[in-house]
């Protein structure tokens, strides 16, 4: 038996999604599949071979790739309407010659009708934690059996905790891949180098997938050597960097002995965010260089509605000058067109951000995810608007460009479409990338 985990060179498997990052040459060092890679290598009878893959892919390499392996793990970038050809053409054409297939694609709650419309595997994943999500398909004999019924769809729901092995692989177990020179030809890209301390979130956001999710972090020990190996020149992303302090400070104290070449990124909760603070000095001393907090909305009517009660904005505040003195930065996210917004809940919004003079990573529309509370909420209260939340009409909306008449696919309890609309082109002219100057 003969197992290929492959991903695109140019794309990372970040947490949330998997972009697609301009490179001209070389590979994006991706930490979460080369610990998977490192799992299976070692616990499949017939070990297992990593590749990265040209995009786009040739039919003959596609052709090449189902002769030689019995199973395909396959990570696939967020497909779109534009590529989506391209990136389907491994997965379905190994489904139709019978070649077990692993689909891995965290596309925001359509994984189900994706490989639904397309056959695109025999099992398809999207749980917080890829690692569990093969220990599982493992335990359950899936590399054995012969490929068959209907694609098994896993979530967070579907894997049992007792299979999460993630926090305990390390990316040294696979120096095959990781002393690969490609992922070095690029060191001023910091974008090349995505590495992942934990995963998970314990918080129950009603719009969020991963609501509720195990939290985890990776072993300190295992962190440890890690960093060490990478010189600090990585980038990494973490659900929340700040969850437990306890945790957050043996790490901080752990790595600050090396010197740092970083330029580190991590997200945070507010209320742990402030619970830290006194710890942000030295974690600007290793290389922590931008913080990014969802903010989603400054008013209390609809921060309790999505189950964001301890967005403090006074605290927020305070996060906000001691960044702002110590030079470092603070994305923010805000959300337009959560059901209980209304135009004193945006403008409310509208006049903080002007206040503390904030970035914004991301100022997009509500966009209900399938299996979330809010996407329940909005579907049983008749506040969608668009003719339906198709997966077309999906993968369209994240096809990272810009297209005329774009609108939200709902409306709130307070306004509708044409203030949603009017509040979104006010936000990004004024937040995205630039200080807001009110």
């Amino acid at each position: 038996m003969k197992t290929l985990i492959c991903k695109y060179r140019n794309t990372s498997g970040a947490l949330y999604c998997h972009q697609i990052v301009p490179l001209p040459d070389g590979a994006v060092f991706s930490s979460e599949i080369i610990i998977a890679y490192a799992f299976l290598r070692d616990n499949l009878p017939g070990g297992c071979d990593y590749l990265e893959l040209d995009f786009p892919m040739q039919p003959e390499t596609a052709e090449e790739l189902v002769r030689r392996y019995d199973t395909i793990v396959y990570f696939a970038p967020f497909p779109n309407s534009e590529n989506l050809d391209v990136l389907a053409m491994l997965p379905q054409m190994a489904v139709e010659r019978g070649v077990r297939t692993v689909f891995v694609c965290r596309e925001f709650g359509y994984t189900r009708d994706l490989v639904a419309r397309y056959p695109l595997g025999h099992a398809a994943l999207d749980c917080t934690d890829i690692v569990a999500g093969l220990d599982h398909l493992l335990q359950g004999g899936f590399f054995e059996a012969a490929p068959q019924g209907p694609c098994l769809h896993l979530d967070d729901k579907a894997v049992p905790p007792e299979t999460r092995l993630y926090r305990d692989i390390s990316i040294l177990d696979a120096p095959e891949v990781t002393n690969d020179p490609a992922y070095k030809t690029h060191p001023e890209i910091r974008s090349q180098r995505w590495y992942l301390i934990g995963s998970g979130c314990a918080r129950h956001c009603s719009f969020c997938l991963w609501n509720g999710s195990c939290h985890r972090n990776r072993d300190l020990d295992i962190l440890e050597r890690e960093f060490e190996w990478l010189e600090g020149g990585a980038e990494y992303c973490h659900p929340n960097l700040f969850w437990k302090r306890s945790w957050n400070e043996d790490y901080l104290n752990r790595i600050r002995r090396f010197p740092s070449k970083s330029y580190l990124k991590g997200t945070a909760h507010i209320a742990d965010l402030y619970a830290c603070r006194d710890l942000l000095p030295a974690w600007r001393d290793v290389g922590l260089h931008t913080l990014s907090v969802g903010i989603e909305s400054a008013h209390e009517r609809v921060l309790s509605s999505i189950g964001k009660t301890d967005n403090d904005m006074e605290k927020l505040r305070e996060v906000s000058r001691i960044l702002r003195d110590l030079d470092m930065e603070l994305y923010v996210n805000l959300i337009i067109g959560l059901p209980e917004d209304g135009n004193d809940s945006l403008k409310q919004t509208y006049d903080l951000m002007g206040e503390m003079g904030f970035y914004t990573s991301c100022c997009s529309f509500l966009v209900p995810y399938p299996g979330t509370k809010v996407y329940h909420e909005i579907l049983d209260s008749g506040l969608c608007t668009a003719e339906d939340l198709s997966l077309e009409r999906h993968m369209d909306f994240y096809a990272n460009r810009k297209r005329t008449g774009e609108r939200p696919r709902v409306r709130t309890r307070h306004i509708g479409e044409d203030d949603l609309c009017r509040w979104y082109e006010t936000f990004r002219s004024k937040l995205h990338g630039n200080p807001m100057d009110i």
